[in-house]
């Protein structure tokens, strides 16, 4: 239910069952206490948005809700157990057999793609080594001939921790020289969010899983594996399995699962995020157990340390997923809060506006209030343009 400038209201009654009832309310603005509020109020009065599609009380915290009983919640485990343990038993160097898991790297005859290796700080090479080493002994890489076409360099991508500091780091190929050369991205649509979430509407218990390296469960094609070659110490090796940020392997993923899951609808996935719904505690463990079966028969392993199980509302995709439908999650929110003021350039400004548009759906009259940033986003002299009328909007849009 959208409600616009054409609604007359005073008042608005039952806001507190609409949920249950998986109807969202966008477009209801109110104004500061104090203040007469009006219909036709300009988008750069100070308005506070307010939307019920926001658990702003927490009334269930996301992956920390357990649902059901005690013991409903222990029938739910003996249940899984046997399925977890068997998919945990699955050696890691195994591969999907799925005919549609083969990468396929296409480039045209005499195409190449060679940019030497950056530079890595010598803190940080331990790292680099260790994570070479596992990737020999689990069969994810391996050592090649000299290749003069194709070389990728290695990247350490840091990981930071709720505050903000590094705690870790990522190794990843950059691969975006090789990704110029091949053709356009496989053609097979990854699903709409709002899809996803209209098929989990009115369920009672969620569980989501989470998959361990998914993508290097993916062969490459043995006559594509040389165009996945990196150097390191003097020597070359290649990726034999799936390598993150290739571009067509996420549509790839997607279809493989798609086809995985043909006909089964207590599962929902984007690419690797899947979510289990189900209408009663009994059927749920039922439904978990399939999945994890599908999943073990193709060799695609989850790692149970970050499964969510058996909850009332869990975090998917940067929202909330709970027994009354979706809202925006608070934790992703922070990032909008805490944005810096994007005055310096159009790009900035088209930053932060893809981020705010992720969750427009939830955000009332989106584009009226964010007309004056908007209208920058294409303008050559933003830190000129800018004046306190951007400024001032930016409180009640974030």
């Amino acid at each position: 239910m959208k409600f616009n400038k054409e609604f007359e209201f005073d008042i608005l009654l039952g806001t507190d069952i609409l949920p249950k009832m998986n109807i969202g309310l966008t477009g209801v603005a109110f104004k500061l206490d104090g203040e007469h509020s009006h219909s036709d109020t300009t988008a750069n009065d100070n308005l506070i948005l307010d939307n019920i599609n926001i658990d702003r009380e927490n009334k269930h915290e996301p992956d920390n809700s357990p649902a059901g009983t005690s013991n409903q919640r222990a029938e739910f485990f003996k249940i899984i157990k046997e399925a977890i343990d068997k998919n945990q038993s699955i050696p890691i160097e195994s591969s999907c057999p799925m005919p549609e898991s083969i990468i396929h790297l296409p480039t045209k005859e005499g195409a190449t793609a060679y940019r030497r290796q950056y530079p890595i700080p010598h803190a940080l090479r331990p790292v680099l080594d260790k994570q070479i080493k596992e990737w020999l002994e689990t069969g994810t890489i391996i050592k090649s001939k000299i290749n003069t076409s194709f070389n990728s360099p290695l990247l350490l991508v840091p990981k930071r921790n709720k505050a903000g500091e590094i705690v870790n780091h990522r190794v990843c190929l950059d691969v975006r020289l090789l990704n110029k050369i091949l053709p356009p991205s496989f053609n097979y649509p990854v699903p709409l969010i709002r899809d996803i979430f209209d098929n989990l509407a009115g369920k009672k218990v969620f569980t989501t899983l989470d998959l361990s390296n998914a993508y290097h469960r993916f062969k490459v094609a043995p006559e594509d594996v040389h165009k996945l070659t990196f150097t390191h110490n003097n020597a070359q090796y290649s990726f034999i399995k799936g390598c993150f940020g290739v571009k067509m392997l996420t549509s790839q993923f997607q279809k493989c699962l798609a086809t995985l899951f043909d006909g089964i609808d207590c599962v929902q996935n984007f690419v690797d995020d899947c979510i289990i719904a189900s209408d009663s505690y009994e059927q749920h463990a039922k439904d978990v157990k399939l999945v994890i079966d599908k999943l073990t028969s193709v060799n695609l392993i989850i790692n149970p340390e970050k499964c969510v199980w058996f909850q009332q509302s869990v975090r998917l995709l940067g929202f909330v997923v709970n027994t009354t439908g979706t809202k925006v999650d608070r934790k992703k929110l922070t990032n909008v809060e805490n944005w810096p003021l994007p005055n310096k350039s159009n790009k900035q400004i088209q930053q932060f506006m893809g981020l705010i548009n992720y969750f427009r759906e939830y955000i009332p009259m989106i584009s009226r209030v964010a007309e004056p940033i908007t209208r920058l986003s294409n303008a050559a002299n933003v830190e000129e343009l800018w004046t306190d009328e951007q400024t001032n909007i930016l409180s009640p849009l974030r």
